[in-house]
């Protein structure tokens, strides 16, 4: 029972953490990037789903389609979100970044009439999910390691996080002839942590991060934490991936994360 306590607490200090950073964040947006806008929006807010709701004016409705892209570009990029509301009168635009093109777009628009209430896209705040598969070599301590490495995790935290539990099946080989060994499987699992760096309407992405492992080797089996550097380059639904792996071995990774929910 204590234990639970002590979770919910946790639970609900980080929630406050998370809620007064928000509310810090729409501080500065207010005080220091709106000024520069305020001939296009009167106001700005946050959503139940903590998006930023921005207020435009008629001179915002005025401009071209270009105009406008321009102006959300910019302010995309210093709210760091992926997706930014804009509303004026009975009607909202949905801006984001769109994953096929690398730029921000508008991604939806619609009527709050009821006749179009229908059309309201779905801003359900379930974290965007993905799925890696992809080759790693190894090669150390007089050994060769080939095998398969899949992930399935999901974006956290303005899409800077990630998570993911991983597995990997694979095997091991000498590289010392004379030792005459037969390749020896292995299977590992374990969880692992990235911090992304977002670089505004760019297709690359580098990322830092650390995982640790539970491998199974033959007869034996180890615990193993180690670093993980990487850049993904954004393809079609996904992202082709280029990881180094850094522990008691270096071992490179190439692979391809599908993640359909962070094209739009």
């Amino acid at each position: 029972m204590k234990q639970i306590v002590i979770i919910v607490l946790s639970l609900l200090f980080g929630y406050q953490q998370i809620v007064a950073q928000d509310s810090t964040k729409l501080k500065s947006f207010r005080e220091q990037l709106l000024p520069q806008y305020n001939v296009y929006f009167s106001g700005a807010d946050l959503t139940e789903k903590e998006l930023l709701d921005l207020s435009a004016v008629d001179k915002y409705i005025g401009l071209s389609a270009n105009d406008k892209k321009a102006i959300m570009i910019n302010i995309t990029a210093a709210w760091r979100q992926p997706i930014v509301l804009v509303r004026y009168r009975s009607k909202t635009e949905l801006w984001g970044w769109n994953g096929e093109t690398g730029n921000t777009e508008l991604l939806y628009e619609w009527d709050q009439n009821p006749s179009s209430l229908a059309k309201i896209p779905n801003l359900s705040p379930s974290l965007p999910w993905f799925l890696y598969v992809g080759d790693q070599l190894g090669i150390g301590n007089s050994t060769i390691n080939l095998s398969i490495n899949t992930r399935v995790g999901c974006f956290m935290l303005d899409n800077k996080w990630d998570g993911a539990a991983t597995f990997s099946f694979g095997f091991m080989s000498s590289t010392n002839n004379d030792a005459g060994s037969k390749p020896i499987n292995s299977l590992s699992f374990g969880i692992m942590g990235r911090r992304h760096f977002l670089i505004q309407n760019s297709k690359f992405n580098p990322n830092v991060g650390g995982q640790l492992m539970y491998t199974s080797t033959g007869g034996s089996s180890s615990a193993s934490f180690s670093g993980v550097v990487g850049i993904s380059w954004f393809v079609g639904i996904g992202s082709v991936d280029f990881d180094l792996t850094i522990g008691n071995n270096v071992i490179g990774m190439v692979g391809f994360t599908i993640a359909p929910n962070m094209v739009k």
